[in-house]
């Protein structure tokens, strides 16, 4: 419950590299299945990671503290802001599942901000889903962009600040195929914060999404 699966350790920058092969990564954790480290009281680990080919499955479960964190990409946190994720996909199969997180790209925060994304998808087949903690409930986070903010929807030790949901850049050319719920701008819980802004370019592909531009 308290590491990643594939990446780097508590509170680490995770550097993963994926050129072929069936890679399957389970996790139940604040850090990611593929990414960056945990994170507690402390920032999550930043995810840098790059898949050029291959088959990958990404699935990261609800922990038991309730704190979203990516499948793919930076990892989460209770008390701080959500880690940074850098993903390039340039080919393969990439399946990636997050419970409440952002499934490729910024880690959330249970109390904070969520977690930039810089996002760059050029090929392959993808797809992305953010799933809620429990049926009928909209705490479920991107599909592809920014991490969630304050996803406990209550203030934390930090008090009243506005905790917005995590800032996206992405970039998609080629012909990839993507499945997923959104992209761009991270949620957040808060009713005083904003949606994370996006910068988002398209020029090709086979694309179902919402495109999260801004709140």
């Amino acid at each position: 419950e308290n590491c990643s699966a594939i990446g780097a350790g508590g509170n680490g920058e995770g550097i993963v590299t994926i050129n072929g092969g069936v890679v399957t990564a389970v996790a139940t954790t604040t850090g990611t299945a593929i990414g960056g480290g945990i994170g507690f009281n402390s920032n999550g680990g930043k995810g840098i990671v790059t898949i050029s080919g291959g088959t990958v499955y990404a699935y990261n479960h609800a922990n038991r503290w309730k704190i979203p964190s990516s499948a793919i990409g930076g990892g989460g946190s209770k008390k701080m802001a959500g880690a940074t994720g850098i993903v390039t996909i340039t080919n393969g199969t990439v399946y990636a599942q997050s419970v409440l997180g952002t499934a490729i790209g910024g880690g959330s925060s249970y109390w904070s901000y969520g977690g930039a994304a810089e996002i760059t998808i050029t090929g392959g087949k993808i797809t992305a889903k953010s799933l809620p903690s429990e049926p009928e409930k909209d705490d479920f986070g991107a599909g592809i962009g920014g991490g969630t903010g304050c996803s406990s929807k209550e203030v934390g030790e930090a008090g009243t600040t506005q905790w917005n949901g995590g800032n996206a850049t992405v970039r998609i050319s080629g012909d990839p195929i993507i499945r997923t719920g959104s992209i761009g701008g991270g949620k957040t819980g808060s009713a005083s914060s904003y949606l994370g802004h996006a910068d988002i370019t398209v020029s090709g592909g086979d694309i179902q999404a919402q495109f999260i531009m801004e709140a």
